[in-house]
């Protein structure tokens, strides 16, 4: 998960990279692809292993506002980074034809817990990243839930 993040954010700043980084990061991305290609079952598994993790934290996270208990300040901001990565990691893992039904059909369950105690709002994803998110799709970037007080 934390390597899939970091290589989206030098694909996103790419154009900020001196030509060594540039060449540093196109050999690291290369090497992950043949790691993903050769160790395919064990990327796999792995890639599991942090999706199922990842949603069991948040569905902590979401219990918790489904009963009330969201704290304030800047949490949701903090967590719904949890969502976005299991996001990710579900887009990685059908490139690779995992069959991940059981983590979709979780997440789907989580999300209408969410929904059920979300109150529309303002983006709160990362920084200047908005236009990668659109709102229908995302809704739970936009808002909080119940009880979040937001920052």
């Amino acid at each position: 998960g934390v390597v899939l993040d970091l290589v989206a954010v030098l694909e996103r700043s790419a154009a900020r990279l001196t030509d060594d980084e540039r060449g540093t990061f196109a050999d690291a991305v290369a090497s992950l692809r043949v790691v993903r290609a050769g160790r395919r079952d064990d990327y796999g598994a792995m890639l599991t292993h942090e999706l199922h993790s990842q949603l069991d934290a948040w569905r902590w996270f979401v219990d918790d506002c489904t009963r009330g208990e969201c704290a304030g300040g800047d949490l949701y901001r903090r967590e719904v980074a949890r969502r976005r990565r299991v996001d990710q990691l579900l887009t990685e893992g059908a490139t690779l034809g995992l069959d991940l039904s059981e983590a979709r059909d979780r997440t789907a369950a989580l999300d209408r817990a969410l929904r059920n105690r979300f109150v529309p709002g303002a983006y709160c994803g990362p920084p200047g990243e908005e236009q990668r998110y659109p709102r229908a799709a995302y809704w739970w970037l936009y808002g909080r839930p119940e009880g979040d007080g937001g920052d």
